[in-house]
């Protein structure tokens, strides 16, 4: 599995610079609602066989139509609003809402809490997609 993420890291790295483009700090669902819609969109793009919507919640829902429950059952869950941030406080090269990254590090608002989990997840559906993971 480690050869095959590493293969294919630089479409999580897009993804995880994608996402935190999009701002989506918790005060304004607005933005909230673009960055999770964002995440929709790669869903259907990627998961033909699979029903996408939002639940009651407004939570993003991802399943196979088809379930074998004789299998095991992996259940991926992770937040996609971030907590606000003022740009006065951040020394360039940093911003909270553009992607700051060199051969070390990317730092943005909700780079590791949590559109990391997300951006996984969002790489998994990829690896499905090019039928490199069941």
């Amino acid at each position: 599995m480690q050869n095959l993420i590493s293969a294919n890291f630089d479409k999580y790295l897009f993804y995880l610079k994608e996402l935190v483009s999009l701002r989506s700090d918790f005060i304004n669902p607005e933005k909230v609602k673009i960055a999770i819609n964002y995440c929709k969109q790669v869903f259907a793009e990627n998961l033909k066989n699979y029903e996408i919507y939002f639940d009651a919640e407004n939570n993003l829902i991802a399943k196979p139509f088809k379930i074998d429950n004789a299998k095991e059952i992996v259940y991926l869950s992770a937040h996609i609003d971030t907590a606000d941030a003022n740009e006065n406080e951040w020394s360039p090269p940093y911003h909270p809402y553009k992607p700051y990254e060199d051969a070390n590090e990317i730092v943005a608002r909700g780079v590791n809490d949590c559109k990391a989990g997300v951006s996984y997840q969002l790489f998994l559906t990829y690896l499905a997609k090019e039928k490199l993971i069941d």
